[in-house]
C-alpha cells in the first residue's frame, strides 16, 4: 500500500518523503481537492486557451489555389492544405529518424574499422 501511495504522490508531483504513508495520502487528497477540481481545471484550461495561438483558416492561412467565389470551398481547400502539410511533416519526421539511424550505423562501422586497424 505504501508503494502505491508513493507512486500516486510521484504522479501528482506531491512530496512523498514523509515517513507516514497516511500523511502522504492526505496530501494527495488535498492536492486533488484544491488543484484538480472542475473549477480549477476550467480556470487552467481558460488560461492555456488564451496563450495558444489560433490559426484563422478563413484569412491567415494561404489558400494555395485560385480563390473560389464560394467561401465554403475556400475554407475546405485551406483545411485540406493544412492536413496535407501535417502529413508532409510526419513524413519528414520519419525521413529524419531514418537518416539519424543511418548516420549512427555508419559512425559505428567507422569506429569498428578503427579498432580493427589497431
Amino acid at each position: 500500500m505504501a508503494e502505491a501511495i508513493k507512486s500516486l504522490c510521484t504522479s501528482l508531483g506531491v512530496n512523498a518523503t514523509h515517513p507516514d504513508p497516511e500523511i502522504s495520502l492526505r496530501a494527495c487528497c488535498l492536492y486533488i481537492e484544491r488543484e484538480l477540481n472542475p473549477v480549477a481545471l476550467k480556470s487552467w484550461l481558460d488560461e492555456e486557451e488564451k496563450k495558444r495561438e489560433r490559426l484563422d483558416l478563413k484569412s491567415s492561412f494561404p489558400l494555395g489555389v485560385v480563390s473560389n467565389k464560394d467561401p465554403a470551398v475556400n475554407i475546405a481547400a485551406r483545411i485540406i492544405r493544412v492536413l496535407a502539410l501535417d502529413c508532409l511533416k510526419g513524413s519528414q519526421s520519419t525521413i529524419n529518424h531514418t537518416l539519424i539511424a543511418f548516420q549512427n550505423t555508419v559512425a559505428e562501422m567507422e569506429k569498428e574499422k578503427k579498432e580493427i586497424r589497431r
